[in-house]
């Protein structure tokens, strides 16, 4: 399936940039399959390496074999190579999302005209950085007042048996704060998608096209919530609608500030396939900006 996703992503962004069109002059995508492969397997080899040498100094150490004894067989070395792996992965994810970005807006022509993407890593890595600070936060104290109240409740300790009233306040109460730990999750995924997409619109230029994203976390973070909400009271029928008003307001916060293109022409491009687009769909994968 990884070695799938660079030829997703190319052809099915061939597809799409094929049929979209601005006073009728037709987008265009550069299929570079060679450029795509080394942008998602360069990375994805380096993780793997960095995992394995790391997994081999801890097995090395001999720390895991003083953590399996002191578990007494709950836990073992090699549970520790998915953690490992995690915590190789997330340093790496802004910087992924950072090169597969620049690749489809540098691959991306409009006209005779190159798209250039002049956002940095950096600027990704900050964006993220909040974004993981904040669900921390988040976490941290969602955890003190759960904590709180569960003391306050006085739950029975090992060996006690539980009355039916301290079971259901003790259900009540992990309920309570796990909705509430998602819905406020909602808008800090809300300042990532809007932060992400303000940067990412904002330092595109194709040609004199120039884009102005001004989307905010919060009423993203409303719509992701309200959607959600729509979706499972509806049992899914509302999915359209959820992707029709966040694709509209998406549309209602980005323009072009600058509109000189009758110098540029339009390129002869030969047709698309829709298989590309067909075989995203088919994977549900989100593959554009």
């Amino acid at each position: 399936m990884c070695l799938l996703v660079p030829f997703i992503l190319v052809t099915s962004m061939a597809f799409r940039m094929r049929n979209t069109a601005y006073r009728n002059i037709r987008f265009h995508f550069r299929a570079d399959y060679l450029a795509a492969y080394r942008l998602f397997l360069i990375p994805i080899g380096l993780i793997l390496i960095i995992t394995a040498i790391v997994y081999f100094l801890y097995l090395k150490s001999g720390f895991g074999q003083q953590l399996e004894e002191a578990g007494n067989g709950e836990f073992r070395k090699e549970d520790m190579l998915f953690s490992i792996f995690i915590l190789v992965v997330l340093p790496v994810v802004p910087y992924i999302d950072f090169l597969r970005r620049r690749f489809i807006i540098n691959q991306t022509h409009y006209g005779a005209a190159r798209g250039f993407f002049q956002g940095t890593a950096w600027s990704f890595y900050k964006i993220y950085l909040v974004a993981f600070l904040m669900a921390m936060g988040l976490a941290f104290v969602i955890g003190i007042l759960m904590s709180v109240i569960v003391a306050f409740i006085g739950l029975p300790g090992p060996g006690d048996d539980p009355s039916p009233d301290a079971l259901r306040a003790s259900f009540t109460t992990f309920v309570s704060f796990t909705i509430l730990f998602y819905a406020i999750g909602f808008f800090i995924m809300g300042y990532l998608m809007a932060e992400i997409a303000n940067l990412t619109y904002n330092n595109t230029e194709i040609g004199p096209l120039r884009l102005q994203s001004h989307l905010q976390g919060r009423k993203i973070g409303w719509l992701l919530l309200s959607n959600t909400i729509a979706i499972i009271f509806s049992l899914g029928m509302l999915i359209p609608w959820s992707m029709i008003r966040m694709a509209r307001y998406v549309a209602e916060s980005t323009e072009f500030l600058q509109d000189r293109i009758e110098s540029i022409n339009a390129m002869a491009q030969a047709d698309r396939s829709a298989v590309g687009e067909e075989i995203g769909d088919m994977f549900d994968l989100d593959l554009g900006l």
